[in-house]
């Protein structure tokens, strides 16, 4: 089964959700830029669809903000229940790929 795509009103409202997260500096695209969702004319980086036991998530990969003083586990979980509001997904993975 594939993944169903992620479409441009998801990608981008999963996008603002999760850059509203207090910790959150930035969508984090990997490390060349492969974690992404691509779209006609645009990429929205850090966001893609996943598959897992038959079910369509996300993976959503962000950049530590540091200097918030928040625990890092707790900054994923607020991003995890952000994307989950700003989506229909069945599960959201969370990667901290970067800090600063």
């Amino acid at each position: 089964m594939a993944n169903t795509p992620v479409t441009r009103e998801v990608a981008e409202g999963v996008r603002d959700a999760v850059l509203a997260v207090d910790g959150v500096a930035s969508l984090h695209g990997g490390r060349v830029g492969e974690i992404a969702t691509y779209l006609p004319h645009q990429r929205i980086e850090g966001i893609k669809s996943a598959l897992r036991d038959g079910k369509d998530g996300l993976e959503v990969h962000f950049t530590f903000d540091v200097s918030s003083g928040r625990d890092v586990r707790q900054v994923a979980e607020d991003v995890r229940a952000a994307a989950l509001g700003a989506s229909e997904a069945q599960f959201v993975d969370v990667v901290a790929g970067d800090a600063q």
